[in-house]
């Protein structure tokens, strides 16, 4: 399959076995990352990541056993041949499932997502060079709570997609020296409170 090749625009994650592969946070990274630059090798990845290459190897593998990345070429590196993934469509969704495995291996990758935040807001508290004020603020941490009507709701989705927006139209540049690493985790929930029991 060359990576020219059409791809559906949404893949819906439903098997147990894709489902589980989605609580590892490096192979969420990864996903991520091959959503952004389409078609690459792993050495793309890893440079982006700061990782070695050969620390990616076993995560790429799983993913491409479940179908959540297919090998789609293989370019000429020197003497040897690298091989070149992509995402399986253009969107990865994970329906809602409320209950049996598949609840809970949806469960299992959001907190993965959230152990990745609290990675990285560590890091971020440990860089002295990490601005949390003014507009080049890159460290910020917040909950909120409150009861919005639906026009505020609609806003806040409008807001995400935006935030979503940027990300994609940014994250295409492959290069560190452009643009400043930035990372956004945001969880959405109805909440819940006295008046809703």
């Amino acid at each position: 399959m060359a990576d020219a090749d059409p791809v559906p625009e949404t893949l819906l994650i439903e098997r147990p076995e894709q489902l589980a592969a989605l609580t590892s946070p490096v192979r969420l990274e990864l996903l991520e990352l091959f959503g952004i630059w389409g078609p690459c090798a792993v050495a793309d990845v890893a440079e982006r990541m700061e990782r070695a290459p050969d620390s990616l190897y076993y995560h790429v593998k799983k993913l491409t056993s479940v179908g959540l990345l297919e090998h789609v070429r293989d370019r000429r590196m020197g003497h040897r041949a690298e091989a070149i993934y992509r995402l399986p469509a253009r969107q990865l969704e994970v329906p809602r499932n409320n209950e049996g495995p598949a609840r809970e291996q949806t469960s299992k990758a959001i907190h993965a997502i959230l152990r990745m935040a609290g990675r990285e807001l560590d890091a971020a508290l440990d860089d002295e060079e990490a601005l949390d004020e003014g507009p080049k603020r890159r460290l910020y941490g917040r909950r909120m709570n409150g009861r919005l009507p639906w026009k505020a709701i609609a806003e806040i989705n409008r807001h995400i997609g935006e935030i979503e927006a940027i990300f994609a139209r940014e994250g295409t540049r492959r290069s560190r020296r452009q643009g400043h690493t930035a990372v956004v985790t945001l969880i959405f929930t109805p909440g819940k409170s006295k008046e809703d029991a």
